[in-house]
């Protein structure tokens, strides 16, 4: 009995050891994996003439996972002009590469796994200083150690003046040494002390310890600036004036409702008067026009997303003239066609409509104030001319530069781009005869909007069926009629409505053909984007 209780005993003392281990592993993780960084010293020395030198020394421990031939890390862009790059490995010269604002340091073979390897990087900014509040002159620096994902022990960032005057403020943090400053990060229990390595270091020296020709200044440009605020308040001032003077549409006032379409208008053109304009759903407009006329057929077929058009005939109407152009280039080699994605037959089809509209509409219903377009985006493109002229005298001068100019800079490349684009479309406006045509349009917007029972026979949603989809009250138009959509017993569209039940069964509205003609086969390319640190192995 006393033996298997020594026996518990002793396995309990075992599972008891083995779950201590067990959880000190995960903490140990981030200093002790197969690939870390020993230690990463930054010494920096500021010179008398107000340059700083800037030495790594690093030690490192490779595994061949990320860390195969030496490390990576981005280069301080705060401190001016960088130059008289060296670099060793192991005490043999390395030819650093300096890549997109970072330094790469790798060995020509690979390098040993499990054991410590040294490297040492050496290099001169010319301008680190930049000027603060009371004339004083600053040094920021963000220890590199702060970039890497790659586990890490120790890290120390020094700072010297030996020949040079003494900075008359330090960071909180770190120690006093002579001439100089250092302070060390490391892991574990360093982080809870509040040293990471993740806070910028920040020195000031008093007005005057420097040359002033060293020292990144900020300074107001006012001449920049003023010219600047004019040029943009300037841009949209002019181009709204234009947009008051010739594209403000006028108000038509209040319509009453009506049954008739606009007269002499067809669908496609009822909603290119409009919107002043094309797209893909006057030419369905269009179709559906010539399918309710008795022209075509229009099947659309949904598991091969296509449009399956055959042409009847002269119908029981005659076509407009947009109608024709679109049926002349529809049928120019077969009077039997298939509209796929992409299809270039609908493409051309599309054209001939959208040309035809515009020569009969354009100018006569609306005027796109071409004009004032091409005087809008010659004023936006004056003003992107001296917005980078302001930008190339800022940031060409690292001394000193002034950051409400760099602001205002950006702001007028950015508004002599968009504010001719945006008021491109608004330039254009409705002539009179286009007001009394939107005036009709909007009439029998409202009728077929109107959500009562319809009292007229199947034969008028048939008639109207084309202008509810060009004027995007389809749905409105087709719950008017309700069930009574079943009964077409004697009616003449008795076709055409069986017609749109089938879509409507099978798509719930002529929507289907929209998003048929709509579609663009295209191959899209993903191109993968590497992610992750900025600092790492090579």
């Amino acid at each position: 009995m006393k033996r298997d209780f020594l026996a518990l005993h002793a396995c309990i003392r075992i599972c008891a050891c083995v779950l201590f281990v067990a959880a000190a592993l995960p903490g140990q993780a981030h200093t002790d994996g197969p690939e870390f960084i020993e230690s990463f010293d930054t010494q920096l020395t500021m010179r008398p003439d107000g340059s700083l030198q800037i030495f790594h020394d690093v030690r490192f421990h490779p595994h061949g996972d990320e860390i195969r031939r030496g490390l990576f890390f981005e280069l301080p862009d705060e401190v001016g002009p960088l130059s008289a790059f060296t670099a060793r490995i192991n005490g043999e010269d390395i030819e650093p590469d300096l890549d997109d604002g970072a330094i790469v340091v790798a060995a020509a073979e690979p390098l040993a796994v499990q054991q410590i390897h040294s490297m040492q990087v050496s290099y001169l900014a010319a301008l680190p200083l930049r000027e603060v509040s009371g004339g004083a002159s600053a040094l920021e620096w963000r220890p590199v150690i702060d970039q890497f994902e790659l586990p890490w022990r120790r890290s120390s960032v020094s700072v010297s003046w030996p020949d040079g005057p003494a900075p008359q403020a330090l960071p909180r943090s770190g120690e006093r040494t002579g001439n100089g400053w250092r302070m060390a990060f490391g892991t574990s229990q360093d982080e809870a002390a509040g040293a990471s390595g993740s806070e910028a270091i920040l020195f000031e020296w008093q007005p005057g310890a420097f040359p002033d020709s060293v020292v990144r200044k900020h300074r107001a440009h006012w001449g920049w600036r003023t010219v600047l605020f004019i040029a943009i308040l300037g841009l949209w001032g002019l181009v709204h004036a234009f947009w008051r003077t010739v594209g403000r549409d006028p108000d038509i006032g209040r319509v009453p409702a009506s049954a008739n379409p606009p007269s002499g208008i067809s669908p496609a053109a009822a909603r290119y008067v409009e919107r002043m304009g094309f797209d893909t759903k006057a030419f369905v407009a269009a179709l559906v026009s010539l399918r309710v006329k008795g022209r075509i057929s229009l099947d659309p077929i949904k598991d091969k997303k296509k449009l399956d058009i055959a042409r009847l005939g002269s119908g029981r109407e005659d076509a407009s003239p947009g109608e024709r152009a679109l049926e002349k280039a529809l049928f120019a080699d077969s009077s039997r066609v298939e509209l796929k994605p992409g299809s270039s037959v609908g493409t051309k089809a599309s054209s001939a409509l959208g040309k035809a509209l515009g020569r009969e509409h354009r100018g006569r219903h609306f005027e796109t104030n071409s004009r004032e377009r091409v005087q809008s985006f010659v004023l936006g493109a004056a003003v992107i001319f001296i917005s980078i002229g302001a930008l190339i005298s800022e940031l060409g001068g690292v001394i000193e530069r002034d950051p409400v100019v760099i602001a205002l800079g950006f702001l007028g490349v950015a508004a002599g781009l968009v504010v001719p684009l945006i008021y491109f479309e608004l330039m254009k406006a409705p002539t009179r005869a286009g007001v009394s045509v939107r005036r009709e349009i909007e009439a029998l917007r409202l009728y077929m909007s109107d959500s009562s029972p319809a009292t007229s026979s199947v034969d008028e949603f048939a008639k109207l069926l084309p202008y509810a989809v060009a004027l995007e009250v389809e749905e409105a138009w087709q719950a008017r009629f309700g069930d009574r959509l079943a009964d077409t017993e004697g009616s003449r569209a008795a076709d055409v409505v069986a017609w749109y039940r089938r879509i409507q069964q099978e798509f719930d509205s002529t929507a289907a053909i929209v998003t048929i003609i709509a579609a663009s086969a295209a191959t899209t390319s993903a191109s993968a984007s590497a992610g992750g640190a900025s600092a790492g192995g090579v």
